[in-house]
């Protein structure tokens, strides 16, 4: 639990820092091992990681970095789905459905598929 509640807190500088500095070249960078940390730890609270997946969503909106825009999209449906929140689940999941499809990603195609199945 410390190790989680310490990567949390290195998540939240990261985020801060991402969104201090979004001029900056290594902007995106930033925003992929946010992204990053956030799909590899367990969230611990819904509503913040929803609050920090949609901040990072925003910047990657703002750089038109449609990749990230379909892992946020997707990590929120899928928290939306274990939350119960369906409808917004199916919101989401059919936005990363749409934007992988652009981006030709057919492992994550299949991903949200499997999710969408479950909603």
């Amino acid at each position: 639990m410390k190790r989680f509640i310490k990567l949390l807190i290195g998540t939240l500088f990261l985020l801060q820092g991402c969104v201090e500095s979004f001029d900056q070249p290594p902007q995106l960078e930033a925003l992929n091992r946010q992204l990053q940390l956030l799909e590899e730890s367990s969230y611990v609270n819904a509503d913040s990681t929803l609050t920090l997946l949609a901040e990072v969503y925003q910047k990657y909106e703002q750089l038109s970095h449609k990749e990230g825009m379909a892992h946020c999209k997707f990590m929120m449906g899928n928290i939306f789905l274990d939350i119960g929140g369906y409808s917004q689940s199916l919101t989401h999941l059919k936005d990363a459905l749409l934007l992988f499809n652009e981006l030709g990603a057919t492992d994550k195609i299949a991903d949200v598929n499997i999710a969408l199945s479950l909603g």
